[in-house]
């Protein structure tokens, strides 16, 4: 058992020094000048699920696009439906890459709430809409701004990892001095793997900031892979975009232990 593990090790090793692994680059939207939303093409899967809410179906997971107080409130309640299995995989075999990664949902379902709460006070208190400034608006009118956020799970030969990652940028910081958090992270087990789990995450913010996280075991026996990519900017509107995926498959051919 012990020569098929070390040629197991031999085989992953050979692939990551070959093929290092890095989180793909996912959905990239682009926006110009204070407009956050762009235009969601039906024949590209999107789908409006709610006010401020875009959805579409993404590998082993969802896409979501929201903005505005509803979007949002309904993030916010998905955001805590996906930390069901996160406790419920923590529950049933404590570890600490687990709590690692229930954590980082922790904090970020924490700021969202914090976000939301803010942009619900702020709407009952402000009746009156501010005056126009056309000077801040020619200012805004000058940036433009990147989001890309995306998580996949992918393999080779026996190995197999969750990729995630989130980038924030504006082509001009003094003119538009947003800041947004990104948030990254990707978790692997597999009761064959030595170690059996592996986790990365990375939170960011500012201007120009980008996460990328992998995880990665050999996918025998039994497995769980998880990735997690989000980019969230309080200061424009609420802007949250994120897109998860998980999977629970082995690989079959790299047998049990």
């Amino acid at each position: 058992m012990r020569s098929v593990q070390v040629m197991r090790w031999s085989c992953v090793l050979l692939v990551i020094a070959l093929f290092p692994f890095a989180a793909s680059a996912g959905t990239q939207v682009t926006a110009e000048g204070s407009n956050f939303t762009p235009v969601f093409n039906a024949s590209e899967g999107w789908k409006a699920v709610a006010n401020g809410v875009w959805q579409r179906p993404a590998p082993g997971g969802i896409e979501t696009y929201a903005t505005g107080v509803e979007g949002l409130r309904y993030a916010l309640g998905q955001l805590q439906k996906q930390l069901v299995p996160l406790v419920d995989g923590f529950l049933a075999s404590p570890s600490e890459k687990r709590k690692e990664i229930l954590d980082n949902h922790l904090a970020l379902v924490r700021e969202v709430e914090a976000d939301l709460a803010a942009k619900e006070k702020a709407a009952v208190g402000n009746s009156v809409a501010a005056p126009f400034d056309p000077n801040q608006a020619a200012a805004a009118a000058a940036c433009t701004r990147t989001f890309s956020y995306g998580a996949t799970t992918g393999s080779s030969h026996c190995w197999k990892q969750a990729n995630a990652n989130a980038a924030y940028s504006t082509s001009n910081p003094t003119a538009c001095p947003e800041q947004c958090t990104v948030h990254s992270y990707a978790y692997a087990q597999s009761s064959c793997s030595d170690p059996m789990e592996t986790s990365d995450s990375c939170t960011l913010t500012g201007t120009s900031v980008s996460c990328s996280s992998w995880a990665g075991v050999i996918a025998a026996g039994t497995c769980y892979f998880y990735g997690f990519g989000s980019v969230h900017c309080p200061a424009l509107g609420g802007l949250y975009l994120y897109q998860t995926t998980s999977d629970s498959t082995c690989l079959s051919w790299c047998g049990s232990c």
